[in-house]
């Protein structure tokens, strides 16, 4: 469980007795690639981090083509934070498509850390301000960059997720074809020659 406990020293400053008691509720879940974090009607009440592995976040209704909306590797976050605050059945859902395992803290004992202290709490903000401009930055670029624009920040902001996510999960996440794909890196890689 080293990727929490690295986070929680990053954006937590608790002492390290305060690391530890949260590290001694913390759980350990494995999948295999393939599986999903939640079921369908499942609601988030679970705060992970992945420890080993890689995971996309992505929207599917019935009928539709997933939407990934997110690439998640080692001392990254992983929630549906819409329905851990709402309790509502999960919107977004994680697809591992490596073998994965996860640090889970769950709505307990976030709920009892915060009640430990302010320390706590500005933790608990922290992250949520964290994944606010995380999710701010995904629509202003959805909305006001090209395709071609979109993927050159991919592969300037995370260029490591390219040795690991397929080609066809980097298309949906642009929200094109795996075909205009290749022409945007043949039309990149020319224009960089």
């Amino acid at each position: 469980m080293e990727a929490l406990r690295s986070t929680l020293k990053k954006f937590a400053r608790v002492s390290e007795e305060e690391i530890n008691y949260a590290m001694s509720r913390a759980t350990s879940r494995s999948f295999d690639k393939g599986e999903t974090l939640f079921d369908k009607e499942e609601y988030c009440d679970i705060i992970p981090v992945i420890e080993k592995g890689f995971a996309v976040m992505y929207h599917q209704q019935a009928g539709l083509r997933k939407g990934v909306v997110g690439f998640y590797k080692e001392g990254y976050y992983i929630s549906d934070f819409y329905s851990y605050l709402t309790k509502e059945p999960i919107r977004f859902n994680f697809h591992f498509i490596e073998d994965t395992t996860i640090s889970v803290l769950d709505r307990k004992t976030i709920e009892e850390l915060n009640h430990r202290g302010p320390q706590w709490q500005t933790y608990g903000r922290v992250l949520a301000e964290k994944a606010y401009l995380n999710e701010m930055k995904h629509l202003y670029d959805a909305k006001f960059l090209s395709k071609d624009q979109r993927y050159e920040n991919l592969i300037q902001e995370k260029n490591s997720f390219f040795q690991r996510a397929p080609l066809y999960l980097i298309a949906s996440y642009l929200d094109t074809t795996p075909e205009t794909l290749s022409r945007i890196r043949r039309r990149i890689y020319e224009g960089n020659k």
